[in-house]
Protein backbone atom coordinates (compact mmCIF):
# COMPACT_ATOMS: atom_id res chain seq x y z
CA UNK A 1 0.00 0.00 0.00
CA UNK A 2 1.26 3.47 -0.87
CA UNK A 3 2.60 5.62 1.94
CA UNK A 4 0.06 8.19 3.24
CA UNK A 5 2.03 11.12 1.80
CA UNK A 6 2.15 9.50 -1.65
CA UNK A 7 -1.58 8.92 -1.41
CA UNK A 8 -2.12 12.57 -0.52
CA UNK A 9 -0.05 13.64 -3.51
CA UNK A 10 -2.12 11.48 -5.85
CA UNK A 11 -5.36 12.77 -4.37
CA UNK A 12 -4.19 16.35 -4.76
CA UNK A 13 -3.13 15.68 -8.35
CA UNK A 14 -6.62 14.39 -9.08
CA UNK A 15 -8.21 17.38 -7.37
CA UNK A 16 -6.12 19.87 -9.36
CA UNK A 17 -7.67 18.56 -12.56
CA UNK A 18 -11.21 19.06 -11.23
CA UNK A 19 -13.60 21.99 -11.57
CA UNK A 20 -13.76 22.57 -7.81
CA UNK A 21 -10.07 23.44 -7.73
CA UNK A 22 -10.59 26.15 -10.35
CA UNK A 23 -12.86 28.04 -7.94
CA UNK A 24 -10.31 27.83 -5.09
CA UNK A 25 -9.14 31.41 -4.50
CA UNK A 26 -5.61 30.35 -3.61
CA UNK A 27 -5.08 27.71 -6.32
CA UNK A 28 -2.07 29.73 -7.53
CA UNK A 29 0.02 29.18 -4.37
CA UNK A 30 2.13 26.38 -5.81
CA UNK A 31 5.19 27.36 -3.75
CA UNK A 32 3.33 26.94 -0.46
CA UNK A 33 4.38 23.90 1.60
CA UNK A 34 2.35 20.96 0.28
CA UNK A 35 0.54 20.02 3.46
CA UNK A 36 -0.38 23.64 4.21
CA UNK A 37 -1.60 24.13 0.64
CA UNK A 38 -3.69 20.98 0.91
CA UNK A 39 -5.14 22.21 4.23
CA UNK A 40 -6.14 25.53 2.64
CA UNK A 41 -7.90 23.67 -0.14
CA UNK A 42 -9.76 21.46 2.33
CA UNK A 43 -11.05 24.58 4.08
CA UNK A 44 -12.27 25.82 0.71
CA UNK A 45 -14.04 22.54 -0.06
CA UNK A 46 -15.71 22.61 3.34
CA UNK A 47 -17.12 26.05 2.58
CA UNK A 48 -14.83 27.82 5.04
CA UNK A 49 -12.82 30.28 2.92
CA UNK A 50 -12.46 32.61 5.90
CA UNK A 51 -10.47 29.89 7.70
CA UNK A 52 -8.13 29.54 4.73
CA UNK A 53 -7.66 33.30 4.65
CA UNK A 54 -6.96 33.45 8.40
CA UNK A 55 -4.40 30.65 8.03
CA UNK A 56 -2.54 32.54 5.31
CA UNK A 57 -2.47 35.75 7.33
CA UNK A 58 -1.26 33.87 10.42
CA UNK A 59 1.55 32.28 8.41
CA UNK A 60 2.82 35.70 7.37
CA UNK A 61 2.79 36.95 10.96
CA UNK A 62 5.60 34.53 11.80
CA UNK A 63 9.11 36.01 11.97
CA UNK A 64 10.48 32.72 10.65
CA UNK A 65 8.23 32.97 7.61
CA UNK A 66 9.36 36.52 6.95
CA UNK A 67 13.03 35.56 7.26
CA UNK A 68 12.35 32.73 4.81
CA UNK A 69 10.68 35.12 2.35
CA UNK A 70 13.57 37.59 2.54
CA UNK A 71 16.04 34.76 1.96
CA UNK A 72 14.03 33.67 -1.07
CA UNK A 73 14.04 37.18 -2.52
CA UNK A 74 17.80 37.47 -2.07
CA UNK A 75 18.35 34.11 -3.79
CA UNK A 76 16.30 34.93 -6.90
CA UNK A 77 18.45 36.40 -9.65
CA UNK A 78 15.44 38.01 -11.32
CA UNK A 79 14.52 39.85 -8.11
CA UNK A 80 18.01 41.00 -7.10
CA UNK A 81 17.55 44.52 -8.57
CA UNK A 82 14.39 44.92 -6.47
CA UNK A 83 15.60 43.15 -3.33
CA UNK A 84 16.08 46.25 -1.16
CA UNK A 85 12.61 47.57 -2.01
CA UNK A 86 11.00 44.17 -1.45
CA UNK A 87 12.73 43.68 1.89
CA UNK A 88 11.52 47.11 3.00
CA UNK A 89 8.00 46.14 1.90
CA UNK A 90 8.13 42.88 3.85
CA UNK A 91 9.28 44.84 6.90
CA UNK A 92 6.36 47.26 6.41
CA UNK A 93 3.97 44.30 6.37
CA UNK A 94 5.34 43.04 9.69
CA UNK A 95 4.69 46.52 11.13
CA UNK A 96 1.10 46.45 9.81
CA UNK A 97 1.89 49.31 7.44
CA UNK A 98 0.01 47.80 4.51
CA UNK A 99 -0.42 51.14 2.78
CA UNK A 100 3.37 51.08 2.34
CA UNK A 101 3.92 47.42 1.49
CA UNK A 102 1.30 47.12 -1.26
CA UNK A 103 2.37 50.01 -3.53
CA UNK A 104 6.03 49.11 -3.01
CA UNK A 105 5.55 45.53 -4.17
CA UNK A 106 3.19 45.89 -7.13
CA UNK A 107 5.56 47.71 -9.52
CA UNK A 108 8.44 45.42 -8.51
CA UNK A 109 6.44 42.39 -9.62
CA UNK A 110 5.94 43.93 -13.04
CA UNK A 111 9.59 44.96 -13.19
CA UNK A 112 10.75 41.41 -12.44
CA UNK A 113 8.51 40.01 -15.17
CA UNK A 114 9.78 42.54 -17.70
CA UNK A 115 13.44 41.90 -16.85
CA UNK A 116 12.98 38.15 -17.27
CA UNK A 117 11.11 38.65 -20.54
CA UNK A 118 13.96 40.84 -21.82
CA UNK A 119 16.53 38.18 -20.89
CA UNK A 120 14.56 35.57 -22.83
CA UNK A 121 14.05 37.70 -25.91
CA UNK A 122 10.31 38.19 -25.43
CA UNK A 123 10.94 41.95 -25.33
CA UNK A 124 13.42 44.13 -27.23
CA UNK A 125 13.62 46.47 -24.24
CA UNK A 126 11.75 46.70 -20.96
CA UNK A 127 8.67 48.13 -22.68
CA UNK A 128 8.49 46.96 -26.28
CA UNK A 129 7.98 43.72 -28.18
CA UNK A 130 8.53 43.04 -31.85
CA UNK A 131 5.46 42.16 -33.90
CA UNK A 132 5.52 39.50 -36.68
CA UNK A 133 5.77 42.30 -39.26
CA UNK A 134 8.88 43.64 -37.53
CA UNK A 135 7.23 46.70 -35.99
CA UNK A 136 7.59 47.46 -32.30
CA UNK A 137 4.57 47.52 -30.01
CA UNK A 138 4.22 48.20 -26.30
CA UNK A 139 3.95 44.92 -24.37
CA UNK A 140 1.44 44.74 -21.55
CA UNK A 141 1.91 42.55 -18.50
CA UNK A 142 -0.70 40.02 -19.61
CA UNK A 143 1.23 39.34 -22.82
CA UNK A 144 4.51 38.94 -20.93
CA UNK A 145 3.10 36.60 -18.29
CA UNK A 146 1.39 34.38 -20.86
CA UNK A 147 4.60 34.10 -22.87
CA UNK A 148 6.63 33.20 -19.80
CA UNK A 149 4.08 30.91 -18.20
CA UNK A 150 2.63 28.42 -20.71
CA UNK A 151 -0.99 27.51 -20.10
CA UNK A 152 -0.20 23.81 -20.54
CA UNK A 153 1.17 23.85 -16.98
CA UNK A 154 -2.04 23.87 -14.94
CA UNK A 155 -0.72 25.26 -11.65
CA UNK A 156 1.27 27.91 -13.51
CA UNK A 157 -1.89 28.77 -15.44
CA UNK A 158 -3.64 29.54 -12.14
CA UNK A 159 -0.80 31.91 -11.23
CA UNK A 160 -1.14 33.57 -14.64
CA UNK A 161 -4.85 34.05 -13.99
CA UNK A 162 -4.16 35.58 -10.58
CA UNK A 163 -1.49 37.96 -11.90
CA UNK A 164 -3.36 39.10 -14.99
CA UNK A 165 -6.73 39.06 -13.23
CA UNK A 166 -7.13 40.08 -9.61
CA UNK A 167 -3.65 41.46 -8.90
CA UNK A 168 -3.18 43.63 -11.96
CA UNK A 169 -6.83 44.70 -12.12
CA UNK A 170 -6.26 46.26 -8.71
CA UNK A 171 -2.79 47.59 -9.55
CA UNK A 172 -3.72 50.68 -11.57
CA UNK A 173 -6.44 52.00 -9.23
CA UNK A 174 -4.01 51.63 -6.31
CA UNK A 175 -0.97 53.19 -7.96
CA UNK A 176 -2.97 56.03 -9.53
CA UNK A 177 -4.63 56.97 -6.25
CA UNK A 178 -8.13 55.86 -7.16
CA UNK A 179 -8.48 53.23 -4.43
CA UNK A 180 -7.62 54.72 -1.04
CA UNK A 181 -8.99 51.63 0.72
CA UNK A 182 -6.35 49.26 -0.66
CA UNK A 183 -4.21 49.01 2.47
CA UNK A 184 -5.50 45.74 3.93
CA UNK A 185 -3.53 42.93 5.48
CA UNK A 186 -4.96 40.50 2.93
CA UNK A 187 -3.94 42.60 -0.09
CA UNK A 188 -0.45 42.99 1.34
CA UNK A 189 -0.21 39.25 2.02
CA UNK A 190 -1.29 38.42 -1.53
CA UNK A 191 1.36 40.76 -2.94
CA UNK A 192 4.06 39.13 -0.80
CA UNK A 193 2.93 35.64 -1.77
CA UNK A 194 2.94 36.63 -5.44
CA UNK A 195 6.57 37.66 -5.02
CA UNK A 196 7.29 34.27 -3.48
CA UNK A 197 5.67 32.55 -6.47
CA UNK A 198 7.99 34.51 -8.74
CA UNK A 199 10.92 33.35 -6.61
CA UNK A 200 9.76 29.76 -7.13
CA UNK A 201 9.37 29.91 -10.89
CA UNK A 202 10.78 33.07 -12.48
CA UNK A 203 14.43 32.09 -12.90
CA UNK A 204 13.25 28.81 -14.48
CA UNK A 205 10.67 30.36 -16.80
CA UNK A 206 11.22 29.91 -20.51
CA UNK A 207 9.34 31.19 -23.52
CA UNK A 208 6.10 29.58 -24.67
CA UNK A 209 6.92 26.94 -27.24
CA UNK A 210 10.57 26.52 -26.22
Amino acid sequence: MAAPFVGELQLMADEIEGEEFESFEYNWLSSFPFREFWRLYRHHKEGRPEVAEASILATLQSSDAMDWLISNVESCRTLVPSSTILKDAIWAHTQQKYTLSVPAILPQIEGALRRRALELGVLVDLRMRRMPDGKLHKADVAYIVRKLCPARHRLKAFFVSFLTGKLFRERNPILHGNDPEYGTELMSAQCILAVNEIVAVCDRWSVEGS
